[in-house]
């Protein structure tokens, strides 16, 4: 045991190897990287320890960032970083949401065009896809460019929305739809990771030996540029008609939807009159050379699926599809 005073008398090498004088302070100093620790009797307190500042780092924005006004200034320490960086794929355990939210809630998350004729589809989808049309709206002459012509309302985590993609190609143009925020989110990434991973398919091509695949052997994925499909955060049973023009939808998907068991909580339904008749207004009218829109409900819950049947049953305008 050593005792203060035996301390006091200390003699303390210096960092070049030669010795320093006694230490009569009673205070043991270490480098700068350590704490001071004086020593006082059987009293004991630690300081904190000098530190260099380092000098700050100039980064070049973005575009994007310029667009938006942000001015960079100094890189993000690595605890403020983006968890995901544009063109990687995402981790779904960093994006985890509470499966249940009261869509008809108000607040003011939400902003959304007055009429579909505000909505610029091309911040969604690239240039090449999609096909310019006009439209008439309460007497309003429209022109939408790439609008998309299938939904996945509640599109969770992306699945069903990218294998739409795949199976569809450029024949129809897909938009997820979902109410949480970070859900969105992971799907965005999801979506851009896999339009980067298309772009740098530097497969080469097959030998004229080898001959060619069977149309088994080349699934949709491999020729899929995920051009055709994105994602919107958006309160599906609120603001459907602002975004779309009417019956311009081909096929409408409502996927295991949250069942809302309690009584007081059945407005909540996705599925009921006042939706369906909504439903009917983007969804395209049966025509001689066009097929009508198509509503797919999918439920795992029987009493759900007896309220879909009910529900859509009694709506005028929809039937039970024989195919």
């Amino acid at each position: 045991v050593i005792s203060p005073e035996s301390l006091s008398h200390t003699v303390l090498p210096a960092k070049d190897g030669a010795p320093s004088e006694p230490n009569n302070k009673r205070t043991l100093e270490t480098d700068s990287c350590h704490t001071t620790t004086a020593i006082d009797g059987s009293k004991k307190s630690k300081t904190t320890a000098e530190t260099t500042t380092p000098e700050p780092i100039t980064t070049t924005p973005t575009p994007a960032q310029k667009t938006h006004g942000i001015k960079v200034t100094q890189a993000l320490p690595a605890s403020q970083q983006p968890i995901t960086k544009e063109g990687e794929m995402p981790q779904k355990k960093y994006y985890r949401s509470r499966a249940h939210c009261n869509p008809l809630s108000h607040n003011d998350i939400f902003d959304y065009p007055k009429h579909p004729g505000l909505m610029d589809w091309g911040a969604y989808y690239p240039p090449a896809t999609g096909t310019a049309y006009t439209a008439l709206t309460t007497g309003i002459s429209t022109t939408v460019s790439s609008q998309p012509t299938v939904l996945d309302v509640g599109c969770g985590f992306g699945g069903l929305t990218l294998a739409l993609a795949r199976q569809f190609g450029d024949d129809e143009r897909v938009l997820g739809m979902e109410i949480r925020n970070k859900v969105t989110e992971y799907v965005r990434l999801r979506i851009v990771a896999h339009r980067h991973e298309s772009r740098n398919d530097t497969t080469p091509p097959t030998p004229t030996t080898t001959p060619a695949p069977t149309p088994s052997d080349t699934t949709p994925k491999d020729t899929c540029s995920y051009s055709n499909v994105s994602v919107m955060r958006i309160n599906a049973m609120k603001y459907l008609p602002n975004y779309f023009v009417p019956h311009s939808i081909a096929k409408l998907f409502i996927c295991f939807p949250d069942p809302h068991f309690k009584r007081k909580n059945f407005p909540r339904r996705i599925i009921s009159l006042r939706l369906l008749t909504e439903y009917a207004h983007v969804l395209r009218k049966s025509g001689s050379s066009v097929p009508g829109g198509r509503l797919y409900a999918i439920t795992d819950v029987e009493e759900l699926h007896k309220w879909h049947l009910e529900k859509c049953n009694a709506h005028p305008l929809f039937r039970k599809c024989t195919a």
